[in-house]
Formats: structure tokens, C-alpha cells, sequence
């Protein structure tokens, strides 16, 4: 009889005990170990200014704006302020536009300024052929 007592009183307390958490030692989750990974960054190309070859012509200042008849790459075009051009394959803003220097910008870079003079060097190589002779 006592064999059943045990069985069917103090086994399932014993059971209880086991699933309550006020019996049971709560023991902490054991951290992960962190994962090594090595990251290999792909190299970045370096951005080169847009090389330009421009040939200056004229400058008129109207009611209407400022235009510039410039040879941009063999190709004759009147730029305006706040205009875009396609220099190649890359799209160039003209932002500021005078009588002696256009201030471009294309999509890397900063501003760059191109300056134009009077004096050309086929202009210096004819001062100096008249000086010689």
C-alpha cells in the first residue's frame, strides 16, 4: 500500500517540481561565440575631371540671357547659362557663363573653370617670327 501512496501522491509532485520554475535551477544561455568575417571592399576606380578641348569664338550678352559659340570637341554649339551639355558620354552643366570664362560642372567633380584670352599660341608663335626677323 505505502508502494502505491508513493507512487500516485509524491511522484507527481515530484513531476510538478521538475516544470515549476521556483524548483528548478534557471541556468543562464551561454553566449554565442562571434563569427570572424572578413570583408574584402572592392576598389573604387578613381573619377578623372572630364578632359575638355574647347575653342572659344564669341561671347553676346542679350535681354535674353548670355551665349557662347564654343567648338567643343570638334562639334560648333552656343551655350547658355544653366545649360547641360553631353561632352562624350558624360552630361556637363554650364553654370556660370562670361565674356572670358565658363564655369562647368560635371556629375563627380567640382566646378571647374575654363579661362579664355585673346592670345593663342599660333598668336605667340607670329609675335615671335616677327621679332626674329
Amino acid at each position: 500500500m505505502q508502494k502505491i501512496f508513493i507512487t500516485l501522491i509524491i511522484m507527481p509532485i515530484f513531476i510538478y517540481a521538475s516544470y515549476n520554475p521556483f524548483f528548478t535551477d534557471l541556468q543562464a544561455p551561454k553566449p554565442a561565440e562571434a563569427e570572424v568575417k572578413v570583408i574584402i571592399q572592392k576598389p573604387k576606380p578613381e573619377i578623372k575631371r572630364t578632359d575638355i578641348k574647347i575653342t572659344y569664338f564669341g561671347f553676346i550678352e542679350s535681354n535674353k540671357g548670355k551665349f557662347a559659340l564654343v567648338k567643343i570637341n570638334g562639334k560648333n554649339i552656343v551655350l547658355k547659362q544653366k545649360d547641360s551639355v553631353y561632352i562624350g558620354e558624360k552630361v556637363v552643366k554650364v553654370l556660370t557663363l562670361s565674356s572670358n570664362y565658363i564655369v562647368l560642372k560635371d556629375g563627380h567633380n567640382s566646378p571647374q573653370t575654363i579661362y579664355f584670352s585673346s592670345k593663342t599660341p599660333e598668336y605667340n608663335n607670329q609675335k615671335r617670327n616677327n621679332n626674329v626677323q
